[in-house]
């Protein structure tokens, strides 16, 4: 059987199927209606009372703070620097032709590669580093 006969067959029957189904049959699969947006839930308003909502301070006994928080200048002043960090920067370096520096900053650290500092090292590291980058 050709192409077009089937294809003309199948017409005939979606045909005769449509026909069978009827107008009242097609009303009952239309799809419904799309559902009324719901508004946003209203912000709570806070319970008046006669206290106050904030709460007093609570102290903390002396040694307890000084065993369990650092210096506040290590907690605002050290970034995260992993060795990715620093062989990103090294990369940078060699890309501006800038292996001399790279060499003499190993020789300062004592290191034969970036990858072989210790995690202590990483901070200076870094600042040398950037302190290269940053000479032109």
């Amino acid at each position: 059987m050709p192409i077009e006969e089937s294809i003309n067959a199948l017409t005939e029957a979606v045909k005769a199927l449509t026909a069978a189904i009827g107008p009242k049959r097609s009303a009952e699969v239309a799809p419904a209606p799309a559902p009324a947006p719901v508004p946003a839930p209203a912000p709570k308003k806070p319970k008046k009372s006669g206290h106050s909502e904030i709460a007093p301070p609570v102290e903390v006994p002396p040694e307890t703070t000084e065993a369990t928080s650092a210096p506040a200048e290590e907690q605002t002043t050290s970034p995260v620097i992993t060795i990715a960090t620093l062989r990103g920067i090294a990369e940078e370096l060699l890309a501006k032709n800038r292996l001399p520096d790279i060499i003499a900053i190993n020789k300062k650290f004592g290191i034969k590669k970036i990858t072989e500092a210790p995690e202590e090292m990483f901070l200076d590291l870094h600042d040398a580093l950037k302190d290269a980058l940053n000479r032109e």
